[in-house]
């Protein structure tokens, strides 16, 4: 049946872009459509698809009013998410990715009332990830952050995390008020737009609930990523790592550096910096360069006798021969030298954070080449 709701001046906008989900868009669409909450407005962006995710949207928009369908070329879901924010009608705004879903149909009405009874500028609960094998919602570490325990407004500043923004809503008029949207990045764009509004908010509502249910498994594997999208995750990462230092967010910034750190996606970064050497480095050193060790040290005692930074799986990469191609085991000997060359530079006085990271795979770049002649 369709709805006859009026999408003019909704309580919420639901913003979704859409690229190449069909295999799951219709359960992300139901699981949006049926929400108990009839005032909002569901905002899609169709972002060049080519598989029959336009068809489906424009399907579910003739039985729902409230569904704005918007078609345009392949630029990226950061354009599609800021065209929203800018272009949607709703007191709150909250991001959907097509491939997830929402925990029950009382969810938006339940983020919605306590986010207007508590007058807050942002409002969220908790995550829930699933597979095809089930569910979890225990978080180990850093990721623990992904739940609250109770209902209260909560300090940024006594929070510090940067992941999984699209449990919460944001209220849309501070968010073009102070300029916040998406930096025009293809990865790794939702924890600085996160970061930022957090930041220039202040508190935010926290709610126990389940608000998401992120879905895991199916997304490409890092080392198949192209190069546009590595660089934009390394500036993305660069982006966080500088809004925490410039507001002394001394947690925060250790997580960034735990994101840079993450061996699952770094390993990407490193095979991408042997390919294209000029674009990846000068990103890597200016990461390098952002990490800001008296910071660092108030959360981790570990680098109590540091005096500069290397980042931990570029330092690895060296050390523990991870990265260099293993069939070339003529090039062990003259590794051996390498990596003692590097501890002593490591540990010097004038040690040169730039000079460092382009040192290390220049060398290993010009042994490979020798080896290959």
């Amino acid at each position: 049946m369709k709805s006859n709701t009026n999408p003019t001046s909704p309580k919420i906008t639901v913003i979704i872009p859409v690229y190449n989900a069909g295999r799951y868009l219709q359960e992300c669409l139901k699981s949006v459509c049926q929400q108990s909450l009839q005032d909002i407005e569901i905002f899609c962006v169709n972002d060049g698809s080519d598989d029959d995710s336009l068809k489906i949207l424009r399907s579910f928009q003739s039985q729902d009013e409230r569904i704005n369908v918007v078609n345009q070329a392949h630029l990226g879901v950061f354009e599609a998410r800021n065209r929203a924010i800018k272009e949607g009608h709703g007191e709150y705004v909250c991001f959907m990715d097509a491939d997830d879903l929402y925990p029950n149909n009382t969810t938006l009405a339940l983020l919605y009332n306590k986010a207007i009874s508590y007058q807050a500028l942002i409002c969220g609960g908790s995550m829930r990830q699933f597979d095809d094998n089930g569910s979890w919602e225990n978080f180990e570490g850093i990721f623990s952050k992904y739940t609250f325990d109770e209902e209260k407004m909560i300090s940024f500043f006594d929070y510090q995390f940067d992941f999984g923004y699209q449990r919460f809503l944001f209220q849309r008029k501070f968010l073009i008020k102070n300029n916040i949207f998406f930096p025009h990045y293809t990865r790794f764009q939702d924890p600085p737009f996160f970061l930022k509004a957090m930041i220039l908010a202040k508190r935010f509502l926290a709610i126990p609930q389940v608000t998401y249910c992120y879905r895991c498994g199916h997304q490409t594997d890092p080392m198949q990523w192209p190069l546009v999208k590595i660089s934009d995750m390394v500036k993305g990462w660069i982006d966080v790592l500088n809004l925490s230092k410039k507001y002394q967010l001394a947690t925060m910034h250790s997580v960034a550096v735990e994101h840079v750190e993450d061996s699952y996606t770094f390993n990407a970064v490193l095979q991408k910096m042997y390919e294209n050497e000029s674009t990846i480095l000068s990103l890597l050193v200016e990461a390098n360069a952002a990490v800001d060790t008296t910071l660092l040290k108030q959360v981790r005692s570990d680098l109590a006798e540091e005096r500069q930074y290397v980042i931990k799986e570029f330092r690895d990469a060296v050390n523990n021969h991870t990265i260099l191609n293993r069939e070339y085991s003529v090039l062990n000997d003259r590794y051996h030298c390498l990596q003692y060359d590097f501890e002593q530079m490591s540990h010097s006085l004038s040690f040169n954070i730039g000079r460092i990271l382009t040192w290390g795979p220049r060398k290993v770049r010009d042994m490979i080449k020798k080896v290959k002649a």
